[in-house]
């Protein structure tokens, strides 16, 4: 055979032009793939990650939460590799499954109190089919046994995911300051604060100004004072709360007299 010839039949024995794991008779199922010109891929993005199925997780009380695996989840798959994870940022827990194939689940859980990520630990239990959280508070926290009692923590939607909508943010209209010889007390009416979190209230001192902000259920409630009349010593500033009252307490670097508080420029 002419030095042509034999590789025109090679290449056509071969199958020049298909796809990889082309064999000449079949071609192996296509599977989703972002990657461009990927013969085997059907050049179509994975799917994204889905919320954890509702009801799907209880809790026991203690910090110990047992969620149990979506339907079609192989218990024994997660055996291998790092499929589950879960992290612990301050009073948020948040797991997320990656079974293979895809998709992958995701919750998030809202804590009645700060965990500790050092105490804190997780195990993935095949036989029942669920993953169980420990969770613990910090060293010395006071309290801890009455705060992490069962039905405390609840589920939150997961960020990034466009399921938590921007609360709208209110003024605070109804307040009051009174001036004192080495300091100044501002009286902020805003119902319920006293029944939020510490991490809910936000109030940042300036030597010369002062912002709050205060997450409620259905709104933020905003205040600012943009030019204070004197300065004020920033790590001697302070806040409490009061029943449908935020006090902020106000360390005069002078002991001079307040005449007035503006509160824009």
């Amino acid at each position: 055979m002419e030095p042509l010839a034999a590789a025109e039949a090679a290449i056509a024995l071969h199958g020049a032009g298909q796809g990889l794991g082309w064999d000449g008779q079949t071609r192996t199922s296509a599977r989703p793939s972002n990657a461009r010109g990927n013969a085997l891929g059907t050049n179509q993005a994975p799917p994204r990650a889905r919320p954890w199925p509702a009801g799907a997780w209880a809790d026991e009380g203690g910090g110990v939460v047992a969620v149990a695996l979506p339907d079609g989840v192989d218990p024994g798959a997660l055996a291998a590799g790092r499929r589950v994870t879960v992290t612990i940022r301050g009073r948020r827990a948040e797991v997320e499954l990656r079974p293979p194939p895809f998709p992958a689940y995701r919750l998030a859980l809202r804590l009645p109190g700060p965990a500790c990520p050092a105490r804190s630990s997780h195990e993935v239990q095949h036989g029942a089919g669920r993953v169980v959280l420990r969770l613990r508070p910090p060293e010395g926290a006071g309290g801890a046994a009455a705060v992490w009692g069962p039905g405390r923590i609840v589920q939150e939607p997961w960020e990034g995911e466009g399921a938590k909508k921007k609360k709208p943010e209110v003024s605070v209209a109804k307040y009051s300051w009174l001036d004192r010889t080495q300091s100044v007390s501002v009286y902020l009416t805003i119902p319920g604060v006293h029944e939020l979190p510490a991490d809910r209230v936000r109030v940042r001192f300036r030597e010369l100004s002062l912002d709050v902000k205060v997450e409620a259920a259905d709104k933020v409630h905003c205040f600012a004072i943009t030019e204070l009349p004197l300065e004020i010593v920033v790590d001697k500033s302070s806040w409490k709360t009061k029943p449908d009252q935020l006090v902020l307490t106000l360390r005069k670097w002078a002991a001079t007299s307040w005449f007035k508080l503006q509160l824009s420029r």
